[in-house]
């Protein structure tokens, strides 16, 4: 920064620094200077790799400290951006989305969103995550009154005995009592 006349070159050596600096400070924990780097890697947008990356690291980054709305601008930036597709995180970005819509409780977009997400990703049926996201379309569906398919995910979630079940196996009872088949 302190050089007064930098090149193309030396631009783009600035934002790669800065943009690694940035994911290092959000592995950290530390949500301001990460947030400090990963825009400062914005002021010379050479690579647009990078940009997509910013943009996918800064959405979790005001998704960390509860800045949903902010969080998705940069998702839908991120989604959005024709170099997603080039970083390891395309897939993550609809992750990302989703948990923030369902955060600000706009759960038509969290389900469009977790949707897109299973769709996308590897078909891993034995992760944490597929079954994380399953509870939450179940969520979703449960607070949009779709209690048949909430109910389903649930069962999904709980044959499957993951870390989710106990929650399932609430909430399924949830729904049966707003049922009146709690008898």
């Amino acid at each position: 920064e302190a050089i007064p006349q930098r090149d193309r070159s030396l631009n783009r050596i600035y934002q790669q620094l800065t943009f690694l600096n940035g994911v290092e400070r959000f592995k950290n924990r530390d949500w301001d200077g990460a947030e400090d780097y990963l825009r400062r890697a914005l002021r010379h947008p050479i690579d647009p790799v990078i940009n997509a990356k910013v943009d996918f690291f800064l959405g979790e980054t005001f998704y960390q400290t509860g800045d949903y709305q902010e969080g998705l601008a940069y998702y839908r930036d991120f989604l959005f951006d024709g170099y997603a597709d080039q970083t390891p995180y395309q897939y993550d970005g609809y992750y990302g989305a989703a948990y923030c819509y369902y955060k600000v409780e706009n759960y038509t977009k969290a389900l469009t969103n977790f949707k897109l997400y299973l769709k996308e990703t590897p078909k891993d049926r034995h992760s944490n995550r597929y079954y994380d996201v399953q509870a939450r379309l179940a969520d979703c569906h449960f607070a949009m009154r779709n209690y048949a398919e909430a109910i389903q995910r649930y069962e999904e979630v709980i044959e499957k005995g993951t870390r989710e079940v106990d929650y399932a196996l609430y909430q399924k009872g949830m729904i049966h009592g707003l049922q009146g088949k709690d008898r």
